[in-house]
């Protein structure tokens, strides 16, 4: 990619926010001969896009490099400015102006701005913007945040509130050179997406670093001072206060859709788009955490880049008559994790395969304790629902293909060769 400055503000494309969503977006538009010309990016940090999926391995190896591929857009012409973050958008006149007060033209506009993250209830606006309790509490999202957890001294106690993945990697990241704890509302840690066995398979693994997990835990109020943070806890031990260093909330995230819809865009969780990532504004399109397409919001970086492929296909053919062959749909893919050493897969909805009661649910389980292999599969009148694999997880790609395969063995077949075939052959 290459940059270039212009006395001209107006551009073919504008996309606001440069994270991995959009740097995904430039590299499929770099590979399409029709794509805009002159593309102007807007980002609010300091750097490039970088893989934020790699923080936590940043905060454990400060060498690690979190940088994402270099950008080769041939002949099209990208400008990057960093550091300028958009305040308005008209779109009568198709104008978008920065805090710094510079304003640009576009013909189409593509808003990339990710998430936020969910802070506790007890916080107010200054502990969030990071002045209040001392900076003594944060969200891993940005580099700033690791060189926040840096300073530190080596021995500090962390206190993690949350526990879904980020919160868990985070955990064992922190863990090589910190006190950690984990306070988790949940009977069972990632509940959304693990069972029980599996949750406590990956809880040893925690423990055994040394990581302490709170279940059941809320972490009601926190008070600071310049060398010291109290949290007041309650769980089943009952209501106490604990001592840290610095707390990380890790609680979730939500679509940063404000800026959309202060320009008159529909929103609801996150921008509101079609299946071509177009919003309400035929000129204007979503994609990453800050999109909702047919009610669903996205958190994991292969449906990201399922929307930057359509989305660069729409960009370069446009809409005729509201009709394109390009696409998003929501796949059922398998969601792959490594946390504390622990191989992790899923595929399905699993929260939901727990809650259903439905008698024609089949669940089929393998467990190893030597090996610390464990899977978990439902069946549906003979249709693979979901899986859960732990340590060995080399049959999931064999249980995403068969997740729209409808399959005519059953119990009544042969329990023994009817196990064999769903737990440990790969057809």
């Amino acid at each position: 990619m290459t940059a270039h400055s212009h006395h001209s503000t107006a551009y073919d494309l504008i996309i606001i926010g440069f994270g991995m969503a959009s740097h995904r977006l430039l590299q499929e538009l770099g590979q399409l001969s029709l794509a805009p010309k002159r593309i102007l990016v807007l980002g609010e940090e300091t750097l490039p896009a970088y893989n934020r999926v790699l923080l936590p391995q940043l905060i454990e190896d400060s060498s690690t490099d979190i940088s994402l591929p270099a950008l080769n857009f041939g002949q099209n012409i990208v400008t990057v400015l960093s550091d300028e973050k958009v305040v308005s958008i008209s779109r009568q006149t198709q104008q978008l102006h920065t805090e710094s007060g510079k304003c640009f033209v576009y013909r189409k506009l593509v808003f990339a701005t990710g998430s936020a993250p969910v802070f506790p209830d007890f916080c107010n606006e200054e502990d969030i913007a990071g002045s209040g309790m001392y900076g003594r509490m944060l969200a891993l999202r940005h580099t700033g945040d690791v060189a926040k957890i840096s300073e530190f001294p080596a021995g500090s106690h962390i206190v993690i509130q949350g526990g879904g993945f980020i919160a868990l990697e985070t955990a064992a990241a922190l863990s090589a050179h910190y006190r950690v704890s984990v306070c988790h509302r949940g009977p069972y840690l990632m509940n959304r997406l693990l069972d029980e066995t599996a949750s406590l398979l990956l809880q040893a693994s925690l423990e055994q670093r040394g990581i302490e997990v709170l279940l059941q835990t809320e972490i009601n109020g926190a008070k600071a001072s310049p060398h010291k943070l109290q949290l007041a806890l309650s769980g089943p031990a009952g209501l106490r206060t604990v001592a840290a260093e610095l707390l990380i909330a890790a609680l979730g995230v939500k679509p940063r859709c404000e800026l959309a819809k202060l320009a008159g865009i529909n929103t609801n969780r996150g921008i509101l788009v079609n299946h071509q990532m177009q919003s309400s504004d035929p000129d204007i399109f979503a994609i990453g955490e800050c999109a909702e397409c047919n009610g669903e919001t996205v958190g994991l970086v292969a449906p990201v880049y399922q929307q930057a492929v359509v989305l660069a296909q729409v960009l370069t053919r446009p809409v005729l008559s509201g009709q394109t062959h390009a696409r998003y749909q929501a796949n059922t893919s398998a969601t792959n994790l490594k946390i504390s050493g622990l191989a992790i897969s899923t595929v399905g909805d699993i929260g939901a395969l727990l809650k259903n009661t439905n008698p024609a649910l089949n669940s089929l389980v393998y467990q190893d304790q030597q090996q610390g292999d464990y899977r978990r599969i439902w069946l549906l009148n003979g249709q693979l629902q979901g899986a859960v694999l732990c340590g060995d997880t080399s049959l999931i790609q064999h249980y995403q293909q068969l997740m729209h395969v409808p399959q005519t063995t059953s119990p009544a077949a042969g329990t023994e060769d009817w196990l064999n075939t769903w737990l440990f052959q790969v057809a």
